[in-house]
């Protein structure tokens, strides 16, 4: 499945946006400054207003762990304007049981972090293919938030799973971190053989130089788009 092919393709919407209480996050530093610090469902329906979004889908920040209680409650007071993506226990017991709830919930889709992973666990670990299996079978995507010398194990994953559609988060943060011609940010661009593979060009805020029109990362965004084609790209 294709971006083309995802819920309110043809308006603008936003893949990547974090929801919280007020006193959620206490230790989160990787904040928008544009965005107030409660970071609550009203301040981002407020800036979707202003700027003219659609829809955004809500992902349970990495801070709260596994816990998408609120992800899936404001998912359902919000429905027309929220999408939830939950995070998800790669090793949680009873996978397939696990999954069947969350998606009776109304969850949209999955995410697993292994950016703060050295060995890039889950991804490459047996404990992931249940996961990807059911994935797979309900056409559910996962989300992935590696970093670029991980992209080896995303490709294995790809390539084992065609029927599994992956989305690849924050460019796999090699955008700023590498330049536009080195072997590792090819190692992106390559991946974009695998059919199932989306990228989401996302936290460019964090990732820029250019902290007002972030034209630096123009390069990378023109490369990636070269790569992947429109279709398999999503802003957030």
């Amino acid at each position: 499945m294709a971006a083309r092919d995802l819920p309110f393709f043809g308006r603008i919407n936003d893949s990547h946006t974090h929801v919280w209480l007020g006193q959620q996050l206490k230790n989160r530093t990787a904040r928008d400054t544009a965005i107030p610090p409660a970071g609550e469902a009203e301040s981002l329906l407020e800036l979707m207003d202003f700027h003219g979004v659609a829809c955004a889908a809500i992902i349970t920040p990495t801070t709260l762990g596994f816990d998408s209680s609120l992800t899936l409650e404001l998912s359902r007071t919000y429905r027309d304007r929220m999408l939830p993506i939950l995070r998800i226990d790669p090793y949680a017991i009873d996978m397939e049981v696990h999954l069947m709830k969350l998606l009776a919930k109304g969850a949209r889709g999955f995410r697993i972090s292994t950016n703060l992973s050295t060995d890039g666990k889950p991804l490459g670990d047996p404990a992931i293919k249940p996961l990807a299996r059911v994935l797979s079978r309900e056409q559910v995507p996962l989300l992935i938030h590696c970093n670029f010398d991980q992209l080896h194990l995303v490709r294995d994953l790809a390539e084992e799973n065609p029927e599994l559609t992956i989305l690849i988060d924050h460019m796999a943060r090699a955008v700023g971190e590498v330049d536009v011609a080195d072997e590792r940010f090819n190692n992106l661009t390559e991946l974009a053989d695998c059919k199932n593979v989306n990228l989401k060009i996302s936290s460019t805020n964090h990732f820029a130089k250019d902290k007002i029109k972030h034209s630096d990362l123009i390069p990378y965004v023109v490369r990636l788009l070269s790569a992947y084609g429109e279709a398999r790209v999503l802003w957030g």
